[in-house]
């Protein structure tokens, strides 16, 4: 459906499929023949007779509607969110509450909180987790028809990847403290129910990690400064969201041209090993999928700068950061994965997957594995409920869908950088191995930059796996209306 309401205020919900917005303003600026030459032909004489060139620059402006309509789906998200939160207070937190309390009054506290009581479990995982996986598909099926993925992930996005793991974190008792926050002795019990439902509702609401105090385990208040750095952050990946942006929707995602794995069946199955090898390890592949890293990198952390900025002048609370320069400070597997990429799904991983299982008595090492394996099954979850987009409405009632995902690629990249992390906290054990020790200690010299590559050459080769379904279903297509876009064209005098 195209846009033809020239108000960007009176779109509809159905606006934002395919991207017609109009140029706001364009200049020209001349180009010496000397740099544009090399590129053309010698054997063209039209070329060879133009005498100058212009580059002409183009500026779309970002769609006001977009984000009124991402704000307004976000608030619809946090409710909902606040509505699971009361849910799973009354029926999962507070009965683990008086437990331990009454554990306490009998001198049998633990450092964790117990629950020997088997009905916060199937409430849990046979009532809310189940419910809260149908609810993408009730509403994209049978109540709203929505053509903009990114808008979808605004309102539904965060229930698998956050909101879910945060109610088997609750399930096994390891919410942050300050979600099980007390009162003095003098306080009523209402008082203390109303304390510990309010924390737990401000952590739920925020799609974000709040930021608290690891010693008082109390929420940091949002100061000048800190406000003020925030703003900053989010300015600047907005503006380079918008520059990579305009790079990559100009070359349609692939800036380099890339190598075709093209060779004969009768050929050894070596070289066509071989082959398949230079197609993952070629440079020019590597670049576009560094480029196309760090787009997913900037689209997810202004979001969610943006959002986190929204919620911290609401509330008065600090936000943890998104990330923390994953493609370029990492200087290991666990560092990209456990400190800097997606901090916020890194931390519901750790406590609503993890530590569970560490809880069942597996391994560390198993239970980081198969963490890596429910991170890829959320993710291609989320792909197939992408893939819920309504393309068109025929006559019969019946829906074409314009999304199609390969399945089993995202589960495969994260098992595999699973694998990864797994070998690199093995040889971190061998520690009576003076070859492991000295291996350690040469990679911890080098210099952080040349790490940080090494990092990357373990997950890019594989990368496109990631972000090609994000390529095919249109994420990013969808989420550019939010940007402003730079056009070039080079013009000939």
């Amino acid at each position: 459906m195209n846009q033809n309401n020239n108000n960007p205020w009176e779109a509809s919900w159905d606006s934002f499929e395919n991207d017609v917005r109009e140029e706001a303003f364009s200049f020209h600026l001349p180009i010496p023949k000397s740099w544009i030459a090399p590129f053309f032909s010698s054997d063209n004489t039209d070329d060879v007779q133009v005498s100058s060139y212009l580059l002409r620059v183009g500026v779309i402006p970002l769609s006001v509607q977009f984000w009124i309509q991402t704000f307004g789906l976000l608030c619809l998200q946090s409710l909902m969110n606040i509505v699971v939160a009361v849910v799973v207070y009354y029926t999962i937190v507070e009965p683990q509450m008086k437990e331990k309390k009454l554990r306490q009054q009998n001198k049998q506290s633990t450092t964790t909180i117990p629950t020997t009581s088997l009905f916060p479990y199937i409430f849990g995982y046979g009532v809310i987790c189940p419910l809260l996986l149908a609810w993408p598909f009730v509403l994209f099926q049978n109540v709203l028809e929505m053509y903009n993925i990114a808008l979808m992930l605004c309102l539904t996005g965060a229930i698998p990847n956050l909101l879910l793991l945060r109610v088997t974190e609750a399930i096994h008792g390891l919410l942050p403290d300050f979600c099980y926050h007390q009162t003095s002795k003098e306080q009523n019990n209402y008082s203390q129910k109303r304390s510990s439902l309010t924390m737990l509702i401000l952590y739920y609401s925020a799609t974000l990690q709040i930021q608290f105090d690891t010693k008082t385990q109390q929420p940091t208040p949002m100061t000048r400064d800190i406000l003020w750095e925030k703003i900053r952050k989010f300015l600047s990946t907005f503006l380079q969201t918008s520059l990579l942006f305009s790079l990559l929707l100009h070359f349609e995602y692939h800036v380099f041209p890339e190598p075709n794995v093209v060779y004969d069946e009768s050929s050894s199955s070596s070289f066509g090993l071989f082959l398949h090898l230079w197609y993952f390890l070629h440079p020019l592949k590597l670049a576009n999928a560094f480029l196309m890293a760090s787009l997913l990198s900037l689209v997810l952390d202004g979001g969610a700068s943006g959002l986190g900025l929204l919620f911290a002048l609401t509330t008065g609370l600090a936000m943890e950061d998104f990330s923390d320069s994953p493609l370029t400070q990492s200087t290991s597997p666990s560092d990209f994965w456990g400190r800097r990429w997606d901090k916020p799904v890194e931390s519901a991983l750790k406590r609503g997957c993890f530590r569970p299982l560490r809880q069942a008595g597996y391994s560390r090492n198993t239970a980081a594995l198969m963490t890596f394996m429910v991170s890829g099954f959320i993710h291609e979850f989320v792909l197939y409920f992408m893939s819920l987009r309504q393309h068109s409405h025929s006559a019969l009632g019946s829906y074409d869908y314009s999304t199609s995902p390969t399945r089993g690629r995202q589960c495969l990249f994260f098992i595999i950088n699973g694998v990864l992390l797994v070998i690199e906290r093995l040889l971190d054990a061998q520690e009576k191995s003076t070859f492991f020790k000295r291996t350690s200690a040469s990679m911890a010299s080098l210099p952080r930059p040349l790490r940080t590559v090494l990092v990357l050459l373990l997950v890019l080769p594989i990368g496109h796996w990631f972000t090609d379904e994000y390529i095919q279903s249109s994420f990013f297509a969808d989420t550019a209306f939010g940007f402003p876009i730079i056009k070039a064209e080079v013009l000939k005098q």
